[in-house]
């Protein structure tokens, strides 16, 4: 609970997120730069991958206070190389994991609603293309 609770404040006082450089697949202005405070919070639901974060970039969701991020890591077995994740973060709710990698290195919800997420909404796909 304590977790959560901190990731709703992290959350909701560091989200102040600015405009990013451009991507072809998404509209530049909708790109938001993520501080590494809230990556943070997002690797702290991982278990024990040694999941560090790297960089992550975010684009509003349809619900006020709601952001899809992106977010490239490391962790144990790398050797260096990165992957990138998909999370959903709110000031209302805890961080849930929305793509395979997300929910392969944190445990965090993945669901809305009895609704299993899987990276394959747009808004997810919007934050992936502002990382790349």
């Amino acid at each position: 609970m304590k977790k959560i609770i901190a990731a709703a404040v992290t959350v909701t006082t560091v989200l102040s997120l600015a405009a990013c450089g451009g991507n072809t697949a998404v509209d530049k202005s909708d790109c938001l730069d993520v501080p590494q405070d809230v990556l943070n919070v997002v690797a702290s639901g991982s278990d024990s991958s040694g999941l560090k974060p790297e960089t992550g970039k975010a684009v509003k969701g349809d619900t006020e206070g709601t952001y899809w991020l992106a977010m490239k890591f490391t962790a144990d077995g790398f050797n260096g190389d990165t992957e990138t994740g998909i999370w959903l973060v709110s000031s209302a709710a805890p961080v849930m994991s929305v793509d395979g990698f997300a929910k392969q290195f944190t445990h965090w919800p993945t669901q809305i609603n009895g609704t299993e997420l899987n990276g394959t909404e747009e808004k997810a796909k919007a934050a992936a293309a502002c990382l790349a």
